[in-house]
């Protein structure tokens, strides 16, 4: 699966911004070389950035877009590289530890992209929803957890030209569940307590109408099963009680409602 990147385009329009903004001589470095990126003139961009840094060394931006500008020729290294040293500036910059997280999510170091796309929600929690999730189709990747899920639930399939899940919801036992499940492809599997958890706090909380737009169709006051045991004849189940995730333990004969998940993309 390839996702869409379009955080690359939302950090420029940020800093174009900024660079505006404050209107020194290496400001308008910068707002060329933002220019010539925008245009698809690359070695122009890094250029005019080159030429903002040697007047102002210290100016944490024109790394971070001479970082964005290596990333979209693919050279990632280069472009960590760049970020580091943003941070090094700046370390509240959210930003830079933002898009050093696509970097390293793009060479495959999801664990470094995870850390870093979490500091830069904790510094400015706009990056929280809006950017932490990657939807492609019927599935959804989280930037935040390293997990792909399915956007409907499980019997369901996602009608495109609606935008929407259609079709019967499978409610099922989780033995049932579990054992059906091996039989599809692509590593899909019943979630942990843990992996469901963190989509249902996404789904129940203050930005419920958000996520739905995200994971359609999560049912209110219903029990989603897990794969993780409670005692001997129970598994792990969470609902939305209000705005909060709720898990509870629910005897593994308990009709319940699935959504899959796989590790990675």
């Amino acid at each position: 699966m390839k996702p869409k990147w379009f955080s690359i385009f939302f950090a420029l329009s940020v800093l174009l911004v900024t660079g505006k903004a404050m209107g020194s001589e290496a400001n308008a470095c910068l707002n060329r070389g933002d220019d010539y990126f925008k245009k698809g003139q690359y070695d122009q961009a890094i250029a005019e950035y080159n030429r903002a840094i040697e007047i102002d060394p210290t100016f944490a931006s024109a790394y971070n877009n001479r970082g964005v500008v290596y990333g979209r020729k693919e050279q990632h290294d280069q472009a960590i590289a760049e970020y580091n040293r943003a941070i090094e500036i700046d370390p509240k910059f959210a930003l830079a530890y933002y898009n050093r997280a696509i970097s390293y999510e793009k060479k495959g170091q999801h664990g470094q992209a995870i850390a870093d796309y979490n500091k830069a929600v904790e510094i400015d929690p706009k990056f929280a929803l809006k950017d932490r999730f990657i939807v492609t189709g019927d599935e959804v990747y989280d930037r935040k957890t390293n997990r792909t899920w399915k956007r409907c639930n499980y019997g369901q399939t996602w009608d495109a030209q609606n935008k929407w899940c259609i079709g019967v919801i499978k409610r099922v036992p989780i033995d049932h569940a579990v054992s059906e499940v091996k039989r599809i492809k692509g590593g899909w599997k019943v979630p942990d307590v843990n992996e469901l958890m963190s989509l249902m706090e996404v789904s129940c909380g203050t930005e419920k109408d958000k996520a739905q737009g995200i994971f359609a169709d999560v049912k209110s006051s219903e029990w989603y099963a897990t794969s993780t045991s409670h005692g001997d004849s129970h598994v792990m189940a969470v609902e939305c009680i209000g705005a909060q995730a709720k898990a509870a333990g629910v005897g593994n004969q308990m009709f319940s409602i699935i959504r899959l998940v796989r590790e990675g993309k």
